[in-house]
Order: structure tokens, then sequence, then C-alpha cells
């Protein structure tokens, strides 16, 4: 059985398909952004179901191209529906996995937090006792590096740096667009995820060592090195303070979840009889046998 690839799109735009049916909400003020028979996608239902947090990270393209995905959507399933495709047992089943599978995130989203509260000493717990965990297992490096047009910007960068100007500095001053630290500071990582051609010219340099010009395909690239990490030595907290917390909300997340599930366990009768697998597994294989 062929089974086609409709959509390339971020999870959260899967919701609309789902939630965008035609409501009978006052639609006076609002607009259509595309019909296909009686089927109707209003900009409103695209607003309100793009999640507030995630909005940003969604463009206009995306959300054109999402409606194209609603009506080519609304096509294929209105000419299923015309063929009486929804009436198969099997159609059906999976429809209600669907509809089961979306009521239960929707009860989950309204009776858990979306972010655990961890508190600092928490945190710093974690580290204490899990210390040997955040042991580096291979040398790292961390560089600060910035991409220029020409060498002649490249050269003079490096000069600036060898007179004691600091990295940090520079970029604030003169490129505002990359003062998110991740524009321009690698952060810790591997010696061995440094690409090719960076990690040879950075191979002896020592700590504070200005590399470049490095030619490239896009300009020229200026790098410092500003540390280096033996592999056994162990990170700060403060270099996993990110990843701890996400851990711990991770752990409380799956500790509320398992709490509220006891919660409705409890209100309810329920008969779980595993032993029957079993015994459709044993009768399974001796089927086969017999049929050899």
């Amino acid at each position: 059985m062929r089974r086609f690839k409709l959509f390339f799109f971020p999870v959260t735009l899967l919701l609309i398909f789902f939630n965008c049916s035609g409501s009978h909400e006052n639609r006076s003020k609002d607009m259509i952004v595309a019909q296909v028979g009686k089927s109707i996608l209003w900009k409103s239902e695209i607003d309100r179901d793009v999640p507030r947090n995630l909005s940003r990270n969604i463009n206009l393209d995306e959300k054109k191209n999402y409606v194209r995905r609603w009506i080519n959507t609304e096509l294929l399933s209105q000419e299923a529906e015309r063929r009486g495709y929804d009436h198969l047992p099997g159609i059906r089943a999976e429809l209600k996995r669907v509809d089961k599978s979306l009521l239960a995130n929707k009860l989950l989203e309204k009776e858990l937090p979306e972010k655990p509260v961890i508190s600092e000493a928490e945190a710093k717990d974690y580290y204490a006792k899990n210390k040997r965990s955040f042991v580096r297992n291979k040398n790292e490096i961390r560089l600060a590096f910035i991409l220029l047009t020409t060498r002649k910007e490249a050269g003079n960068l490096i000069k600036r740096l060898r007179k004691g100007e600091s990295f940090r500095k520079i970029i604030q001053k003169g490129f505002p667009v990359r003062r998110d630290p991740t524009e321009w500071d690698t952060g810790y990582i591997p010696e061995t995820e440094v690409s090719a051609d960076f990690a040879k010219a950075v191979k002896r340099v020592r700590i504070g060592g200005i590399v470049g010009p490095v030619k490239s395909d896009a300009g020229f690239y200026v790098l410092q090195v500003l540390d280096r990490k033996k592999a056994g030595t162990p990170r700060t907290y403060k270099e996993v303070h990110a990843k701890i917390f996400a851990l711990l909300r991770e752990e409380k997340m799956r500790e509320l979840y398992h709490q509220y599930i006891n919660s409705l366990k409890n209100k309810q009768k329920i008969i779980m009889n595993l032993k029957a697998l079993e015994s459709t597994q044993k009768d399974t294989i001796k089927t086969i046998k017999e049929g050899m």
C-alpha cells in the first residue's frame, strides 16, 4: 500500500488542521483566507490556533504554504468522503484514535504546568550529587569568531585584538546585531567537532591567541582561543546550569504526569489482563509451526 507524505511543516501547525472547523462565532470582522466547497479557513482560526510563544517563529511564507496545503488536504479529504472512505472500518478507528490523542493532550495542557518551577537550590543540589556525570570525556575548546567580508577588515580587527581590545567589546560596539553570545562564542565544544579548516589553524594556539584571517567561501574568519579544557575535568555549575534546569523540569513534568494519571486511576475501575497477550503470542507461534 502506497503512503503519500503530504505535509512538511511545524508540528504546531498540525493543530490548525484539526481545530479549523467552521465555528459559529461572530465573523463580522473576520476574513476568509481560503475556501474549498463549504469548508472555510478563517484568519482568526489561524491566529488563534498558533500558540503565542511560537507565532514569532512562524513567518508569513510558512503561513502561506500552510494555506496551500490546507486547500490540497480539503480537496483530497472531500473527494475521499465523496467516495465513502470515511466510513471504512480502518479509517473510522484511526480517526477515533486521533480524536482521543488530541483530547488527552488538551487535558494535559490544562492540568499540567507548561514549565514546572525549579529552584536554584534544587539545581545546585543536583549538580553536587551528580558531578561525575558532568566530567568531560574529550578535550574541549572555546572559540570567539566573526566572519568579515574582506581580508582588510579581518586584518584591522586582528590589530585591535592584539592591542588588547576584547572580542566582546568589539562585537558590542561594531556588530550590535551579534550581541547574543551564540552569534560569536562557540562555548565549550569537543576539539573533534571544530571544522577541519579551523581545527588546523587553532591546533597549537595558546589561550588568548588570535587566528586569522582564515579564508572561506563566505569571506574571512577571525578567531580567538578563549579557553581550553582537558578530558577528565569537571564542567562548572555555570556551564551546565541550563542543562540541569532542563533535566529537572523534565523529571518534574514526568512526576506530575504520573501523579495526575494515578489520580484518574483512583476514580475509575480499570481491568488489565496482560496474560491475554502471552496466550495470543503462544497461539500464533503454535499456528505457524503447525502450518510449516
